[in-house]
């Protein structure tokens, strides 16, 4: 099966991917290795989402946790981006992986200008 990613406003197939037991994690996964640019992709479907009808889900903290240790993993030099990130980082270390994925460090924002 064909796992298009496309540009959430163009359509443009930004990358696709073919096979089998094709899935949209295995296309993020071929897209991530192949480095494509998924500048604007339409991944809102793709995993958490992140659409008005998931506004409001009841749940315990391993979410929060998860979805604040992503964000603080995106690279982002905003100052704005990098003063909530850092505010995030007590909350993102209850994400369940975080002693596997890593440890965040605090970012000065004076640093990321650099």
């Amino acid at each position: 099966m064909k796992i298009k990613i496309k540009h959430r406003y163009t359509e443009e197939v930004l990358f696709s991917h073919d096979g089998e037991n094709n899935n949209i994690k295995i296309a993020l996964e071929a897209a991530v290795a192949a480095s494509a640019s998924l500048d604007g992709a339409s991944l809102d479907f793709s995993a958490f989402p992140l659409w008005c009808g998931s506004l409001n889900i009841k749940c315990d903290i391993r979410l929060p946790a998860q979805l604040a240790y992503h964000l603080c993993r995106l690279g982002c030099n905003d100052p704005l981006f990098i003063a909530a990130r850092n505010s995030l980082i007590p909350l993102a270390e209850k994400f369940h992986r975080y002693q596997e994925c890593g440890e965040l460090i605090p970012i000065n924002s004076q640093e990321s200008e650099a």
